[in-house]
């Protein structure tokens, strides 16, 4: 385990690409800065030794039993030394707590406490025994990264979830809540109807948060003089007050919690598609759009989508199965390999107006460009380029700037 852990001090950064965190802004950003903790400044940077640790702290909910009515929240640390496809080895996750169910925890950081405070004396340093050098020296440790769905996020950086008026993490953009329902939503574009009095957001220019601000909105919610007066603050803000992990001083709100890219584009985005092109998102009226496939056309595509499970090598993944039949045990695995390989092929010539599979098709481009093992740093303005482009197009092509 040791030798495998000098991965780290053994990597070697490209400037023209990036591979692995360590060639990431974070990473390189802290390792030129004096740990502070409680505002008191120690004689070490962050990552300045060979033998400094970076870790990762993931949560998420799961059902234990089959009736899947009750849930648990297991708190995991995965060791970021180790070499990216070790991370998340079973033997290699360190499981430092388990909130009990049988409901969502109500005050995540009370169960965050012993993490912070171990992760607190970490930074400091403790001894610890070196069985490669046969020494003792100094261990130091820093959590870099939070990770989980959005919900599971939004407790450990004690924020609003997606359905608030301020729902994202990353910015300030501000949420539209559909006329006759609680659900709010959030368009670039705001309906034609509500357009002279909501903001128009450009995706290459947005509110960006950043680590200052994110904690004086926190301090500003949780210093309320009042509980209704702490409530409209945290609408406003998104903030329900401070996060106990913002003490760790190795963490970066918001850019240590980054979006996850199973939850976002699979669990998300693509299932979303997918419901719009067999006439099925929500209770929209889907008549005569062009997105809309036949029903059976949709019922061919996907007949075939699962007798190509049988030709398919399983080494390409888990044997993909008729989701115009089943859509409840589909899975992100499932979803990735379809959208990647599958639906270029099926939805050729599927659609009423071609205008949609050119789009589902800029979308795999840029799938593609994000998991590359190794992104070529000129990449990263063709995605987010790519990306943005994408949404506008998106909002033009199903959601045309309409409530309804």
């Amino acid at each position: 385990m040791v030798e495998k852990m000098q991965y780290c001090h053994n990597f070697q950064s490209n400037e023209a690409i990036i591979q692995d965190l360590y060639d990431g802004m974070i990473y390189n950003s802290l390792r030129s800065m004096y740990v502070n903790i409680g505002g008191t400044e120690q004689p070490h940077c962050f990552f300045e030794a060979d033998t400094n640790i970076a870790l990762g702290l993931a949560t998420d909910d799961f059902a234990p039993f089959c009736n899947r009515k009750q849930t648990c929240w297991p708190i995991l640390v995965y060791n970021l030394n180790l070499p990216p496809d070790e991370h998340f080895l079973m033997e290699n996750l360190i499981c430092v707590g388990v909130v009990p169910g049988p409901k969502k925890p109500k005050d995540f950081n009370s169960f965050l406490y012993p993490f912070v405070s171990e992760s607190l004396e970490l930074a400091l340093g403790v001894d610890a025994y070196h069985s490669l050098c046969q020494c003792i020296f100094l261990l130091c440790a820093y959590p870099l990264f939070g990770g989980g769905d959005m919900p599971a996020v939004a407790m450990m950086m004690l924020m609003k979830e997606h359905n608030g008026i301020s729902p994202c993490r990353m910015c300030k953009i501000v949420a539209i809540r559909h006329q006759g329902s609680n659900t709010y939503y959030v368009p670039l574009h705001p309906p034609c109807t509500l357009s002279r009095t909501l903001p128009t957001y450009d995706p290459l220019n947005l509110p960006i948060r950043d680590h200052d601000g994110f904690l004086k909105d926190a301090r500003h919610v949780q210093m309320a003089p009042s509980q209704a007066e702490a409530d409209r603050r945290a609408r406003d803000s998104g903030m329900k007050g401070v996060p106990i992990l913002s003490h760790i001083p190795s963490l970066i709100f918001p850019y240590s919690f980054p979006l996850n890219f199973m939850h976002l584009l699979w669990e998300n985005l693509i299932k979303n598609l997918l419901d719009f092109f067999c006439g099925k998102f929500k209770d929209l009226d889907h008549n005569k759009e062009g997105y809309q496939i036949e029903q059976t056309v949709w019922e061919a595509i996907g007949d075939v989508t699962q007798q190509s499970g049988f030709t398919i090598p399983g080494a390409y993944g888990v044997q993909p199965w008729n989701f115009s039949e089943d859509r409840i045990g589909v899975t992100a695995d499932m979803l990735s390999f379809w959208t990647l390989f599958l639906g270029p092929i099926y939805l050729e010539q599927a659609f009423a107006s071609p205008q949609f599979y050119a789009h589902f098709v800029e979308l795999v481009k840029l799938l593609n460009l994000c998991l590359q093992f190794e992104l070529q740093r000129s990449n990263i303005d063709v995605i987010r380029e790519g990306f943005a482009k994408w949404v506008l197009e998106y909002e033009k092509l199903y959601y045309q700037f309409s409530e309804d």
